[in-house]
């Protein structure tokens, strides 16, 4: 098809395009598509684009574009979009992400789009993943997102990003999440993070963890509450491992 043929199509007759042919139109070609009718586009068409012709596709096309077409694009197309054109998918349309779309483009997207990414791909995200994203990026995780880390993600996890989470969100980790917090960053937690911790995450403590707790501010140690203490969720086989004076800030607030 000509380039003026393409630029007359409109949204009643963009559908007539086979997905033959959008398979073999050049990145030219698919420029000269309007973008009303690119964002007409059927998930079926959208599916036959190629890595060859993706380029073709503006900044503010692919920004309007749904999390279902986002999602209809092979995965081989997607990745090779540019960093400019990833960027430009809406917080909604960057839901149709793969969790291999996401764990290979993780560093490429936005903050203000992590919030927009679906639990099935922040669950895919390893502890690299983690490390790699900004801390402004790792505090945009919403809730539900951060209960999605894997354990092994939990352990990119750094000091100033468990600082940067509420207290509600460092509360609603399970016990194997909370476990996974490495000693450089459960130093992170506020007296206020530790008061509200379940006794299932008090009872996920590693050895490691309360002694570079300890290490950073031996009042922190102490902040547990009379409440959490008088339900004795502490697991003395990890407690008992350290020194006296660690174990009487703990069990008894005192040294």
């Amino acid at each position: 098809m000509s380039t003026a043929q393409l630029r007359a199509l409109t949204t009643a007759t963009i559908g007539g395009l086979s997905g033959d042919t959008m398979a073999r139109l050049t990145a030219a070609q698919l420029t000269a598509l309007t973008s009303t009718a690119v964002v007409a586009l059927s998930t079926d068409q959208l599916s036959m684009l190629t890595t060859a012709n993706i380029a073709g596709l503006s900044t503010a096309e692919l920004n309007a574009l749904s999390s279902k077409q986002v999602a209809a694009l092979a995965t081989a197309t997607e990745l090779a979009m540019t960093s400019a054109q990833v960027q430009a998918l809406s917080s909604s349309g960057v839901r149709g992400l793969s969790a291999v779309e996401v764990t290979a483009q993780i560093t490429t997207l936005l903050t203000s789009q992590i919030p927009g990414l679906q639990t099935a791909a922040i669950a895919a995200l390893s502890s690299a993943n983690i490390s790699s994203l900004s801390t402004s990026a790792v505090i945009a995780l919403s809730s539900g997102q951060l209960l999605a880390l894997s354990p092994q993600a939990m352990a990119g996890l750094s000091s100033t990003e468990i600082r940067g989470m509420s207290t509600a969100a460092i509360s609603s980790f399970s016990s194997r999440q909370f476990a996974a917090i490495t000693s450089g960053a459960i130093v992170g937690l506020t007296s206020a993070d530790i008061r509200a911790l379940t006794s299932q995450e008090i009872g996920a403590f590693t050895v490691g963890q309360y002694n570079a707790i300890g290490a950073a501010s031996t009042a922190l140690l102490s902040s547990f509450s009379s409440d959490q203490r008088a339900t004795h969720p502490f697991h003395l086989n990890v407690v008992n491992q350290l020194s006296t004076q660690y174990q009487h800030l703990i069990l008894l607030g005192t040294n």
